[in-house]
């Protein structure tokens, strides 16, 4: 099964992101737009360290709105610091355009070691990326107005950003993939396999990945996905998640429908399947939601019998 990112960021924008704004300087609000140098922030890149300033030094012949694009994998936190003197602002918008998308203006000042003050009115602005794009900054100050002429900086620093991963099926193993929201949201990593009768992961409080890629914002709101292909034996299985923390959901057809358990509840407890019939190969998907507080991953199977159980007894009562 394809998981379809969803791009809703409703969720992580207040903790992990910027608010919107309204009053972005879209296209029509005049100024000239040179498109400076662009830059890749994603993991693939592997360009540019988490947690780390970078600076973008530009002079303007002329007074105007410098662009600058850059490019994300869904689910990159990145900040931006601007220097610029002025009272300036820092709109993003959708690649190639100038439109309005995000901008935060709290006029929280970060001063950048052996660079000059920022102005007490250059912004800063937290965006999470919510799609893997390309996309465009433009500079401006207060009103819309042009940047002036001078060595400005835009500074950027990843702050949270996902793996290089593509999910696949363990064979007759669980393969574990970690997602930012409860969406789920933002692929973020893979962590790791685990046993095809046997899911026993324990995060606490924390998350899978403590730090480098992989590492998510926040502990809260994110989930655990895990895939794994496997020939059963013709016979009876249960399955369970004693201890698992919070919700749960699994399936033995790809996910298409969670015909095995289908429980979302919002705290930790254990859901258990019926004398389940099974015989041949499935894609099993068992899929862990974390909301708040601690979380883990569990997910037994025990196989209680085999054989056809459809099968009359000859002269006697077949008991199952």
């Amino acid at each position: 099964m394809t998981y379809v990112q969803r791009y809703n960021i409703f969720a992580q924008v207040v903790t992990c992101g910027s608010s919107d704004k309204n009053d972005a300087c879209a296209n029509a609000n005049g100024g000239i737009y040179p498109v400076l140098p662009d830059f890749n922030l994603s993991s693939g890149a592997g360009t540019y360290a988490i947690n780390t300033w970078y600076p973008l030094t530009f002079n303007l012949g002329t007074a105007g709105q410098p662009r600058f694009d850059f490019y994300a994998d869904a689910g990159t936190i990145v900040d931006f610091v601007t220097t610029t003197g002025q009272d300036a602002e820092v709109n993003i918008s959708q690649y190639s355009t100038t439109n309005y998308l995000i901008r935060q203006d709290d006029d929280i000042e970060t001063t950048i070691p052996t660079y000059p003050t920022s102005n007490n009115n250059d912004e800063t602005v937290s965006y999470l990326c919510p799609a893997t794009s390309w996309f465009s900054i433009k500079l401006s100050i207060d009103a819309c107005g042009n940047i002036g002429t001078g060595t400005k900086y835009l500074f950027f620093r990843i702050r949270h950003r996902p793996c290089a991963v593509t999910p696949t099926y363990g064979t007759d193993v669980w393969n574990g993939y970690v997602y930012d929201g409860t969406g789920p949201d933002y692929l973020y990593g893979a962590i790791g396999t685990q046993p095809w009768n046997d899911i026993n992961q324990s995060y606490s409080t924390g998350q899978p990945i403590g730090s480098g890629c992989g590492n998510m914002c926040d502990n809260d709101y994110y989930s655990t996905i895990w895939l794994m292909t496997r020939t059963y034996t013709d016979g009876v299985y249960v399955f369970s998640t004693p201890g698992n923390d919070d919700g749960r959901v699994l399936s033995n057809n790809g996910g298409s429908t969670w015909n095995l358990i289908n429980d979302w509840g919002s705290g930790s407890g254990t859901s258990t399947t019926p004398p389940t019939a099974m015989n041949g190969n499935y894609n099993m998907v068992f899929y862990q939601r974390e909301n708040s507080g601690s979380a883990a991953a569990h997910l037994t199977t025990c196989q209680m019998a085999g054989g056809n159980l459809q099968a009359y007894g000859s002269g006697n009562w077949r008991v199952y």
